[in-house]
């Protein structure tokens, strides 16, 4: 079994606390200096893509870098390994051959893109696009989950390559996020993973960067979910743990 994580330009640290398994290689994809920590076996990439690119290609397109059949493990390089987690993975693999961490605040589509705005990695036309692109081509609102993509498990198999592939395609047409084309991907293929809660599995340390844009105004989500609404013809409102999550107060409007 093999557990890895990738670290382009240099965003996080290894962390000091993860367990390591004599079971399991555990890899660190990077392409900048960094400081080497615990059991990690440490690949340095040469390429002339930007750190994002390098990020999601290698999180996305596992299949490329590990042998045919292998059972392999992805966890942000933010997130802290724990025995439970390696016990649980080969548990896991006996009878699953993908799964993925199921996110503990968001519960829906709407909840997802709001987060995007939230972040400032999407700005109200980029959403209003998104939400008339999802209409046109009649994306199944209501089967939509939300994956917390920091943890998957999956087996390089012909099934989880072909997924890969999609999901790709969908990442590089957003550009944004990997979370809303991962779902995408999986109502177009009918191909859902196995969805788990976390329990300890990982914990999560701060990233050495972080996001560093504007703090959006937490006013203007009225109208864009009144927008999403509209536009897909539902009558759905924000879930609140999404703003709680976000470290936002609620506001009696929206």
């Amino acid at each position: 079994m093999y557990i890895y994580t990738v670290n382009f330009g240099n965003y996080d640290r290894i962390s000091n606390e993860h367990f390591y398994s004599k079971k399991v290689r555990y890899i660190c994809f990077y392409n900048q200096e960094i400081e080497k920590k615990g059991e990690w076996e440490y690949v340095k990439i040469n390429s002339s893509k930007d750190n994002r690119y390098l990020s999601r290609n290698f999180k996305i397109n596992f299949s490329k870098y590990f042998p045919k059949e292998s059972n392999v493990i992805y966890v942000d390089c933010n997130r802290v390994i724990t025995e439970k987690l390696i016990n649980f993975s080969f548990d896991f693999f006996e009878k699953n051959s993908f799964g993925v961490l199921k996110h503990s605040a968001r519960k829906s589509l709407l909840d997802e893109l709001i987060d995007w705005y939230l972040i400032s990695v999407a700005d109200e036309k980029d959403l209003i696009n998104l939400f008339k692109y999802l209409k046109r081509i009649k994306y199944m609102y209501d089967q939509h989950y939300c994956p917390h993509c920091c943890l998957i498990l999956r087996k390089n198999n012909i099934q989880n390559i072909r997924f890969s592939k999609v999901w790709w395609y969908y990442y590089k047409k957003f550009n944004i996020r990997d979370q809303l084309p991962f779902s995408i991907c999986s109502l177009k293929l009918n191909a859902k993973p196995k969805l788990f809660i976390n329990k300890n599995l990982i914990y999560t340390k701060r990233h050495l960067y972080s996001y560093k844009k504007k703090r959006r105004n937490i006013k203007a989500l009225s109208n864009l979910i009144k927008q999403y609404n509209h536009i897909t013809n539902h009558d759905i409102n924000l879930t609140p743990e999404t703003l709680l999550w976000r470290n936002y107060k609620l506001a009696k409007e929206i």
